[in-house]
This record gives structure tokens, sequence and C-alpha cells, in this order.
């Protein structure tokens, strides 16, 4: 105590020590593509978290909104899901992704004639180069979606 109260021993709480992070913390890049891996492996809450945190770091940048978007479909949480996907195309309108996601959020959401216009939206962003493949299954998305729309008589939107 003594050398403590004169000054010549000082004492440190290692519990205050700054230790490096073994994550991927600050990186948003890094933090997309954990995310991305992680809902590719089906650690959806994971993949939610990576992305939330990327979002945090860029909130301008679409594909983090993208991850998000997936993410909070396959957690069956369609309202979040929507207003994400809806982020996509209001940061990137030629995100033909961000296209393709908003509808499929939208048919989830029952929101079927709103669903139809993105997968239109997203046949007119289509080239030459789309395979043909990714072609169908919009088509087939938009086809169903369209006959559910008509089905219902469009009451729900």
């Amino acid at each position: 105590f003594g050398l403590v109260a004169t000054g010549i021993v000082a004492l440190k709480d290692p519990g205050t020590d700054r230790r490096p992070r073994e994550s991927v913390g600050g990186d948003a890049g890094a933090l997309i593509e954990a995310a991305e891996g992680r809902l590719h492996s089906g650690d959806v809450a994971a993949a939610r978290e990576a992305a939330l945190a990327a979002a945090a770091l860029r909130p301008g940048e679409p594909r983090v909104h993208l991850v998000l978007a997936r993410a909070l479909l396959k957690e069956q949480r369609i309202p979040e899901a929507v207003e994400e996907a809806r982020r996509v195309v209001r940061l990137d309108p030629l995100s033909m992704e961000g296209h393709r996601w908003f509808g499929l959020a939208l048919a989830a959401a029952g929101r079927f004639v709103e669903s139809v216009e993105q997968f239109t939206q997203w046949e007119r962003l289509a080239d030459d180069a789309t395979p043909t493949a990714e072609r169908e299954l919009i088509a087939t998305a938009k086809a169903a979606t369209h006959l559910l729309a008509q089905l219902l008589g469009g009451a729900r939107g």
C-alpha cells in the first residue's frame, strides 16, 4: 500500500484493458460478407445481426439492406422485410436483386398488385446477359402474383 500511495508502483485494473476484437466489428464490407455467408449457411439471426451492424456503419449501402431484407423475410418478419427491400430500390433503382426481393416481400405481405409491379420492373432491367433461368423464375413469380391479385379482386394491394 505504501508503494502505491507514494506513486512508486501503479496498479492497473485488467478489466479496463482494451483487447483487440476478433470479430469484423468496424469493417462494413466484412460485415456484409459475413451476413451473406451466414444467411447462405442458414444462420439467419446471425446474418440479421451482422447486417444491422453493417447498416449502422453504412446506412446508404443498398447491399446491406438487401441482405437485411432477405434475413427478415426468412424470419417471417414481413413488414420489416418490405421496408428494407423498399430501401434497396430507393437507394439503387437499377438493382435487379432489389426489385426481385422487394417483389417477393410484397407477395409475402399479400400485396400482389405491387409485387407484380416490382417483377415488371425487374424484367425491364434484365438484358441479354440475364440467365434464362432467372428470367423464367421471375416470369413465373409475376404470373402467380398476378393470378392471385385477380382471384382476390386486387383487394390486397
